[in-house]
């Protein structure tokens, strides 16, 4: 008796693990292609990043940290080939 009972909760749970994954992964309630999320380094400078951020917060969690909707203050940019260098006296 307790191994039919065995037996029907490994159907019963392999059948809702078949759904759970073909629904959410398989047939588009979710895909990669239609909701990447942009971390800074994805972005040349902060600029770039706060107007992306402005755009569209769905898709820029990763980029607010504290959520004051100031993306990357914490992430080092590479040094724009706009940018003049400093001048020390």
């Amino acid at each position: 008796m307790l191994k039919n009972h065995a037996t029907i909760l490994l159907v019963v749970l392999s059948i809702a693990a078949f759904l759970v994954y073909t629904s959410v992964i398989g047939y588009g309630i979710y895909t990669a292609a239609e909701s990447k999320i942009y971390w800074c380094r994805d972005f040349q400078s902060k600029e770039d990043a706060q107007k992306s951020f402005d755009s569209g917060k769905e898709n820029y969690a990763g980029m607010d940290a504290d959520g004051d909707n100031l993306v990357c203050e914490k992430h080092k940019f590479p040094v724009s080939t706009k940018s003049k260098p400093i001048q020390v006296k």
